[in-house]
C-alpha cells in the first residue's frame, strides 16, 4: 500500500471517530433522563432555564409528552405534527403530537426534572406543569394498576402495558423531592 492511500485511510479513520465523538455527545447533552441529575446551580442558569423551558413547549395537552425530542429546542407550534424519525417505522411514532408516552425515558423523566425544578427555583410553572403531567399518569393507569405505552389508547401496540412499566413511573420518582 502506497503511503498516500496510507494517510487516506488514516485521514477517514480520524474523521469517523471525530464524528462518532460528536454525535455521542451531542446525544448525551439532549438526554431528558440525565437532566435531572445537574447540580442545582443548573437549574438556576440561563441555560438551565432555557432548557426547562424548552421542555414545558414539548408537553402536550393532556399532560403526557412524546419521546425524541430535541431539548435544546422549543416546539415552534404546539399543534404542529411531530417529524418523522426515519430511525424508526411510522407506526412507531407519535406522527400526530397529540399521543403521550412512558417510552424510552419519556413523561417520568419530565416529571423527574420539573419535580426538582420546582424543589429548586420555586417556578410555579413547574410545578404546574408537573402537575398536569402527574394527573395525565394517573389518567393513563390501568384498574390492574399498569400503564399502557401510549396514551391515550390507540389500536396499536402501544396499549400493552410494557414490562418496565411499574419500574419505571414512580419507583422512579425517588429523590424528586
Amino acid at each position: 500500500m502506497s503511503s498516500k492511500m496510507a494517510r487516506r485511510k488514516n485521514a477517514i479513520g480520524v474523521l469517523i471517530a471525530l464524528l462518532l465523538l460528536v454525535a455521542s455527545l451531542r446525544a448525551r447533552a439532549a438526554d431528558i433522563g440525565t437532566l435531572s441529575k445537574q447540580p442545582d446551580e443548573w437549574f438556576r442558569s440561563a441555560e438551565g432555564k432555557r432548557i426547562l423551558d424548552n421542555v414545558l413547549t414539548w408537553q402536550n395537552d393532556n399532560g403526557g409528552w412524546w419521546k425524541a425530542y430535541d431539548v435544546k429546542k422549543a416546539r415552534v407550534v404546539k399543534d404542529e405534527p411531530a417529524k418523522r424519525d426515519e430511525r424508526f417505522p411510522a407506526a412507531d411514532q407519535n406522527l400526530s403530537g397529540h399521543v403521550s408516552t412512558f417510552d424510552n425515558k419519556a413523561t417520568w423523566s419530565e416529571l423527574r426534572l420539573l419535580s426538582r425544578a420546582y424543589r429548586i427555583t420555586k417556578d410555579e410553572k413547574y410545578k404546574d406543569a408537573f402537575s398536569k403531567g402527574l394527573e395525565f399518569t394517573f389518567n393513563a393507569q390501568y384498574p390492574n394498576g399498569g400503564w399502557p405505552q401510549r396514551f391515550p389508547i390507540e389500536q396499536n401496540y402501544g396499549r400493552q402495558i410494557p414490562q418496565h412499566s411499574p419500574h419505571r413511573i414512580f419507583p422512579s420518582m425517588n429523590g424528586t423531592s
